[in-house]
């Protein structure tokens, strides 16, 4: 089964590796690396799950989270993170 992924992810190689690998398995994914990005797409198309950096270039992943809510109210979200300490993660 293929799914619509949006991948919010601002490190280019990572996001790279992950969308290919992704497509490899058959799944249609689009990928941005701003939280204002992120929105317009929500707001344009419907996703079937969210991958998605805490850390980003225009603002934390995380907390902007209710915006995804009110786009996706019922979107799985995977929260990835690089921070190497639960403090930062």
């Amino acid at each position: 089964m293929s799914a619509r992924v949006l991948l919010v992810e601002d490190d280019r190689s990572i996001a790279t590796v992950i969308t290919e690998a992704l497509r490899e398995e058959g799944h249609d994914v689009t990928t941005c690396t701003e939280v204002a990005r992120r929105d317009a797409l929500l707001a344009e198309g419907r996703y079937d799950v969210m991958l998605t950096d805490v850390v980003l270039a225009d603002g934390d992943g995380l907390a902007s989270m209710a915006a995804v809510r009110e786009h996706a109210p019922a979107m799985p979200v995977i929260v990835l993170s690089a921070q190497n300490t639960l403090d930062t993660a």
